[in-house]
């Protein structure tokens, strides 16, 4: 499968998970797409991405800091999150880290993550732990699909063809969803 597992295993490979560090999933030909936080306690806004192949060859850095929560689209491309524009906004780029192209322009306070990218173009991420958004690929659409009470809710999984979508939220935590 192209999603992970509990156990951490990914297409057949596994993958370490450290702590300083966090993976997508291993596109078709074994490329895991990475946030490298290179000592404990380093602000998010330092964080660079980078790919690395399943076995811990060939790492090859994308972007400078700012730049972070990286996932592979259908297409083949990155979508993350970067502050290189002023604000954190939703990116795409190349596979190499070139043509980096910002979608859209989102107005809102705080932390974006988890950002991922459906086959239909939909695009969902979290915002600052208070609920999880929606928009198209162009930037257009931007919709609050869950909110959380109190921040209590996490890992937004959107399906590849982008008809649902999974999270974790705590039993007593009071959300609302349209």
């Amino acid at each position: 499968t192209q999603s992970g597992s509990s156990n951490n295993q990914v297409s057949k490979l596994s993958v370490t998970i450290t702590p300083t560090s966090t993976a997508s999933y291993v596109k078709q030909h074994g490329l895991l797409v990475m946030g490298d936080i290179s000592t404990p306690g380093i602000p998010l806004n330092q964080v660079s991405i980078f790919t690395v192949r399943a076995d811990g060859t060939g790492k090859t850095m994308l972007t400078g800091p700012g730049n972070q929560y990286p996932s592979w689209t259908p297409d083949g491309k990155i979508i993350f999150v970067s502050n290189r524009s002023g604000s954190p906004q939703i990116w795409t780029m190349d596979e190499d880290g070139s043509n980096p192209q910002q979608i859209g322009n989102l107005n809102l306070n705080g932390q974006i993550t988890r950002v991922q990218m459906a086959k239909n173009g939909l695009i969902a991420f979290l915002h600052s732990g208070d609920g999880i958004w929606l928009m198209q690929r162009d930037g257009s659409g931007l919709t609050e699909l869950v909110k959380f009470e109190n921040g209590a809710g996490d890992a937004p999984s959107l399906a590849l063809s982008g008809t649902w979508l999974t999270y974790t939220a705590p039993a007593a935590a009071t959300r609302s969803e349209e």
